[in-house]
């Protein structure tokens, strides 16, 4: 007869502290990975939407045909902070005075921002959930710079030619928290925007944080 009285012994307490500690630890490493910042290794497509979505994944885009609200486009509707696309993973805003739905042109609806003083318009896009690729379609000129997480700039790339469809993007080995785009001019105009999220490791998190409960239930 073993005698066990179903309290864990001395020894295999300790382990079953030791172990649970090791995965908090364990925790704590993936979360921080995650979220650190780290130098970026971005790769351009300049015009090249093919070749940006072979190497972007699962790409998901706002076209700007239809409002926030999900109600068909209309020229001239604000987007404000209360009513935009963060429910489709980008909040947009502008240092400008004006960022509005822009003027159907060959039957498409652009977000457009504007500055009357004739300062630089820019458009940024804060990413809901970091991204693993971005790009964004536009006319004429525009400068794409990319952020972390963190905010901090991983790189910028200029493209600049005669007409209105246009294609920049990249891919990037560290998430990408923003974006923003600028025509060096008073008005910037962006068709559509494409970015793919990078999943948290929520699953790899949960799943360690159960194997926690199951050692501690065990060490009582």
């Amino acid at each position: 007869m073993c005698g066990c009285n179903g309290s864990t012994p001395g020894r295999a307490r300790d382990f079953s502290a030791a172990g649970a500690a090791w995965i908090v630890g364990a925790v704590v490493l993936v979360a921080a990975g995650w979220a650190a910042p780290a130098r970026a290794d971005v790769q351009w497509f300049l015009n090249d939407y093919d070749g940006f979505l072979a190497a972007a994944g699962a790409v998901q885009e706002i076209d700007f045909e239809t409002l926030p609200d999900g109600t068909p486009s209309v020229p001239r509707t604000p987007i404000t902070p209360e009513f935009n696309y963060t429910n489709q993973g980008v909040t947009f805003s502008s240092p400008n005075p004006t960022l509005e739905i822009g003027a159907l042109f060959e039957g498409n609806f652009p977000l457009e921002a504007y500055d009357p003083s004739y300062e630089d318009a820019w458009i940024v896009g804060d990413l809901v959930i970091p991204a693993s690729a971005v790009g964004v379609s536009f006319p004429g000129t525009t400068v794409l710079y990319v952020y972390d997480a963190g905010g901090a700039l991983m790189d910028a790339q200029y493209f600049s030619a005669s007409g209105n469809f246009f294609f920049l993007g990249c891919v990037s080995d560290v998430p990408i928290g923003s974006a923003a785009a600028t025509s060096l001019s008073e008005g910037e105009i962006v068709w559509s925007f494409w970015f793919t999220p990078v999943p948290e490791p929520t699953g790899l998190v949960l799943l360690i944080t159960g194997a926690v409960c199951f050692i501690a239930r065990r060490a009582r």
